[in-house]
């Protein structure tokens, strides 16, 4: 049994202090070049971070249904974007899946895997929803949730509406899935 940190949120939306809680704002996306300490060949790694109101950063990536995913591609729809740690914690959403569809959301999975494992988890798991490999953790960087010491993403989500415009941005917490359902049911039903 998995143990999760209680979130009370009140309006997170319209809170002043939301970048001074403990569910923080990240700062504005930032991109550094840095050289590789042992090669002649310089690596490029993007760190960033996504700010409630900015349009959150598109990329493409390979979902576990062997496909590609262009994130501004789904614009027209409200997304969630899920980071997690382990591939393992996404069976949690099936469960919320339902629901999140039912209020016209579309649950996307972000984690540091490759393509066939995440493919062999959907299918031995029956997961619902595409799952998205970050192999490289290239994505969970630019979008300031990875752990460059551990080398997997860092857990947390954003609620994306149909512009691309990102809502609601928490980091740094695994939320239960019941939870993220009901912020997300809140973010879509705000004015």
């Amino acid at each position: 049994m998995k143990a999760y940190a209680v979130l009370v949120v009140p309006l997170l939306l319209a809170s002043p202090a939301w970048g001074q809680s403990e569910l923080k704002t990240p700062p504005t996306p930032s991109r550094s070049t840095t050289p590789a300490p042992t090669s002649t060949h310089a690596a490029l790694t993007v760190e960033g971070r996504v700010l409630v109101g900015d349009v959150a950063p598109d990329f493409d990536l390979t979902s576990s249904r062997d496909r590609q995913v262009r994130l501004s591609r789904q614009r027209g729809d409200w997304v969630l974007l899920v980071f997690a740690s382990d591939r393992d914690d996404f069976t949690d959403y099936r469960s919320v899946n339902a629901d999140l569809t039912a209020i016209g959301v579309r649950l996307l999975g972000v984690c540091r895997d490759n393509p066939q494992t995440l493919r062999t988890v959907a299918e031995k798991n029956d997961i619902p929803f595409e799952m998205l490999a970050d192999a490289t953790g290239e994505i969970s960087s630019m979008y300031g949730l990875y752990d460059g010491s551990k080398r997997c993403c860092i857990p947390g989500f954003l609620v994306l509406d149909r512009r691309g415009v990102v809502k609601l941005a928490v980091s740094g917490q695994q939320v239960p899935p019941t939870q993220v359902l009901s912020l997300t049911a809140l973010t879509v039903a705000a004015p």
